[in-house]
Protein backbone atom coordinates (compact mmCIF):
# COMPACT_ATOMS: atom_id res chain seq x y z
CA UNK A 1 0.00 0.00 0.00
CA UNK A 2 1.56 3.26 -1.22
CA UNK A 3 2.17 6.00 1.63
CA UNK A 4 -0.40 7.96 0.66
CA UNK A 5 -3.04 5.55 0.79
CA UNK A 6 -1.75 4.96 4.49
CA UNK A 7 -1.77 8.47 5.28
CA UNK A 8 -5.32 8.79 3.50
CA UNK A 9 -6.59 5.70 5.74
CA UNK A 10 -5.26 7.13 8.82
CA UNK A 11 -6.65 10.71 8.90
CA UNK A 12 -10.02 8.56 7.77
CA UNK A 13 -9.49 6.57 10.87
CA UNK A 14 -8.87 9.63 12.88
CA UNK A 15 -12.32 11.63 11.31
CA UNK A 16 -14.52 8.61 12.04
CA UNK A 17 -13.18 7.95 15.86
CA UNK A 18 -13.48 12.00 16.45
CA UNK A 19 -17.11 11.82 15.11
CA UNK A 20 -18.01 9.11 17.52
CA UNK A 21 -15.79 11.12 20.27
CA UNK A 22 -18.17 13.83 19.38
CA UNK A 23 -21.11 11.91 19.51
CA UNK A 24 -22.10 11.53 23.25
CA UNK A 25 -20.89 14.87 24.09
CA UNK A 26 -22.68 16.95 21.92
CA UNK A 27 -25.75 14.72 22.34
CA UNK A 28 -25.67 15.68 25.75
CA UNK A 29 -25.05 19.60 25.80
CA UNK A 30 -27.50 20.06 23.07
CA UNK A 31 -30.09 17.66 23.74
CA UNK A 32 -32.64 20.71 24.30
CA UNK A 33 -31.61 22.53 20.50
CA UNK A 34 -32.00 19.24 18.85
CA UNK A 35 -35.52 18.65 20.48
CA UNK A 36 -36.74 21.46 18.78
CA UNK A 37 -35.39 21.04 15.60
CA UNK A 38 -32.00 23.91 15.29
CA UNK A 39 -29.64 22.81 13.23
CA UNK A 40 -25.75 24.36 13.99
CA UNK A 41 -24.21 25.87 10.80
CA UNK A 42 -21.32 23.30 10.19
CA UNK A 43 -20.39 19.72 11.60
CA UNK A 44 -17.63 20.90 13.20
CA UNK A 45 -19.94 23.40 15.55
CA UNK A 46 -21.00 19.98 17.51
CA UNK A 47 -17.29 19.55 18.08
CA UNK A 48 -17.25 22.98 19.71
CA UNK A 49 -20.30 22.71 21.18
CA UNK A 50 -19.65 19.73 23.16
CA UNK A 51 -16.24 20.12 24.49
CA UNK A 52 -15.93 23.94 25.36
CA UNK A 53 -16.04 23.78 28.66
CA UNK A 54 -15.10 26.99 29.65
CA UNK A 55 -17.65 28.69 26.72
CA UNK A 56 -14.84 30.72 25.07
CA UNK A 57 -15.63 29.06 21.77
CA UNK A 58 -12.86 27.28 21.11
CA UNK A 59 -11.12 24.12 22.11
CA UNK A 60 -8.09 23.13 23.94
CA UNK A 61 -6.93 19.28 24.63
CA UNK A 62 -7.46 19.41 28.01
CA UNK A 63 -10.97 20.16 27.85
CA UNK A 64 -11.42 17.23 25.46
CA UNK A 65 -9.60 15.11 27.52
CA UNK A 66 -12.39 16.64 30.85
CA UNK A 67 -14.89 15.79 28.95
CA UNK A 68 -13.79 12.12 28.11
CA UNK A 69 -12.83 11.52 31.52
CA UNK A 70 -16.54 12.88 32.72
CA UNK A 71 -18.29 10.68 30.03
CA UNK A 72 -16.19 7.50 31.32
CA UNK A 73 -16.68 8.08 35.06
CA UNK A 74 -20.53 8.64 34.08
CA UNK A 75 -20.74 5.44 32.31
CA UNK A 76 -18.03 3.45 34.28
CA UNK A 77 -21.24 2.00 37.33
CA UNK A 78 -18.39 0.05 38.88
CA UNK A 79 -15.89 2.05 38.58
CA UNK A 80 -12.81 0.20 37.48
CA UNK A 81 -11.42 2.80 35.24
CA UNK A 82 -13.06 0.60 31.99
CA UNK A 83 -16.07 0.44 30.44
CA UNK A 84 -17.10 -3.01 30.17
CA UNK A 85 -19.80 -4.24 26.98
CA UNK A 86 -22.90 -3.45 29.02
CA UNK A 87 -21.48 -0.06 30.29
CA UNK A 88 -20.16 1.05 26.58
CA UNK A 89 -23.89 0.20 25.39
CA UNK A 90 -25.35 2.66 27.95
CA UNK A 91 -23.48 5.11 26.24
CA UNK A 92 -24.30 5.04 23.11
CA UNK A 93 -28.00 4.38 24.09
CA UNK A 94 -28.18 7.98 25.69
CA UNK A 95 -26.16 9.23 23.23
CA UNK A 96 -29.17 8.12 20.54
CA UNK A 97 -31.77 8.86 22.84
CA UNK A 98 -32.41 12.36 21.22
CA UNK A 99 -32.38 10.70 17.76
CA UNK A 100 -34.71 7.90 18.35
CA UNK A 101 -36.82 10.25 19.80
CA UNK A 102 -36.65 13.15 16.84
CA UNK A 103 -37.33 9.81 14.74
CA UNK A 104 -40.11 8.82 16.34
CA UNK A 105 -41.88 11.93 16.18
CA UNK A 106 -40.87 12.52 12.89
CA UNK A 107 -43.29 8.99 12.24
CA UNK A 108 -45.97 10.02 14.49
CA UNK A 109 -48.00 12.29 11.87
CA UNK A 110 -51.09 12.51 13.71
CA UNK A 111 -49.32 12.72 17.03
CA UNK A 112 -51.46 9.92 18.53
CA UNK A 113 -48.25 9.19 20.86
CA UNK A 114 -48.00 5.96 18.31
CA UNK A 115 -46.49 5.25 15.10
CA UNK A 116 -49.40 3.33 13.22
CA UNK A 117 -48.23 0.56 10.06
CA UNK A 118 -49.33 3.61 7.49
CA UNK A 119 -46.88 6.12 9.46
CA UNK A 120 -44.30 3.39 9.80
CA UNK A 121 -44.65 2.47 6.32
CA UNK A 122 -44.69 5.80 4.79
CA UNK A 123 -40.78 6.58 4.27
CA UNK A 124 -40.28 3.66 2.25
CA UNK A 125 -43.53 2.93 0.26
CA UNK A 126 -42.18 4.00 -2.74
CA UNK A 127 -38.81 2.66 -2.07
CA UNK A 128 -38.60 0.04 -4.87
CA UNK A 129 -39.64 2.98 -7.05
CA UNK A 130 -36.95 4.92 -6.85
CA UNK A 131 -34.56 2.86 -6.31
CA UNK A 132 -35.46 0.74 -9.70
CA UNK A 133 -33.14 2.25 -12.10
CA UNK A 134 -33.90 -0.18 -14.85
CA UNK A 135 -37.98 0.09 -15.15
CA UNK A 136 -38.18 -3.35 -14.33
CA UNK A 137 -40.18 -3.04 -11.11
CA UNK A 138 -37.15 -4.58 -8.67
CA UNK A 139 -34.58 -3.36 -7.28
CA UNK A 140 -31.38 -5.56 -7.88
CA UNK A 141 -27.81 -5.14 -8.15
CA UNK A 142 -27.78 -4.59 -11.39
CA UNK A 143 -29.34 -0.84 -10.67
CA UNK A 144 -26.55 -0.27 -8.31
CA UNK A 145 -24.93 2.35 -10.54
CA UNK A 146 -27.35 3.57 -12.86
CA UNK A 147 -28.61 6.99 -12.03
CA UNK A 148 -31.32 7.07 -10.22
CA UNK A 149 -34.81 6.87 -11.77
CA UNK A 150 -37.24 10.58 -11.54
CA UNK A 151 -41.01 10.42 -11.56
Amino acid sequence: MSRAALGFGAALAALVGLAALVEHAAAQRTDEVVSQGARQAHPLDRLITAFDVDGDGALTQAEINATRADTLATFDSDADGALSPVEFEALWLERLRPRLRNRFHALDTNGDGGVSRAEFETRTVHLIAHLDRSGDGLFSRQDIGRRLRIE
